[in-house]
């Protein structure tokens, strides 16, 4: 399993590319932050990507940040392959005054998970009731912009 996120969100400057290790541990809720560098306070970026999983040990999963090229982010998290399953996770973002979600697509192993299956709001993205706790997350793309 590999999750990305992809956030495209329309930036005067452009960013510092950052990146971050951190671990998913089965039943064991986290979260893991990534700011965007080398733009004016004002002008930043936060993403939060929570989750609880289950499996049998903890993976090492990385986060990344960079410039699009194209005036937006993109916001990677994940790992090559992956055997844990997701029971929560919620991706949620502050962004300058305007922005909001304009596109996203949320993957599985299977392909795109069902639209009832999860939530999304001006600048998060969850799971709702209807997220089995029995299945993968391999990719979230979000786009975010006025």
């Amino acid at each position: 399993m590999f999750v990305h996120l992809l956030l495209l969100l329309p930036l005067v400057l452009s960013i510092t590319p950052s990146q971050q290790a951190f671990q998913v541990r089965p039943h064991v809720p986290d979260s893991i932050s990534i700011t965007s560098e080398g733009v004016t306070k004002r002008k930043q970026i936060t993403c939060t990507f929570s989750h609880d999983s289950a499996g049998g040990t903890g993976e090492n999963w990385e986060i990344s940040m960079d410039d699009d090229g194209s005036g937006g982010v993109i916001v990677t998290a994940g790992r090559p392959s992956s055997y844990l399953l997701f029971s929560s996770w919620s991706l949620v973002c502050t962004a300058p005054k305007g922005h909001t979600i304009l596109a996203h697509e949320v993957l599985n192993g299977d392909g795109p998970v069902s639209p009832t299956a999860y939530l999304v709001d001006s600048l998060s993205i969850r799971p709702t009731e209807h997220w089995s706790s029995v299945q993968t997350l391999q990719k979230l793309v979000v786009q975010i912009g006025k």
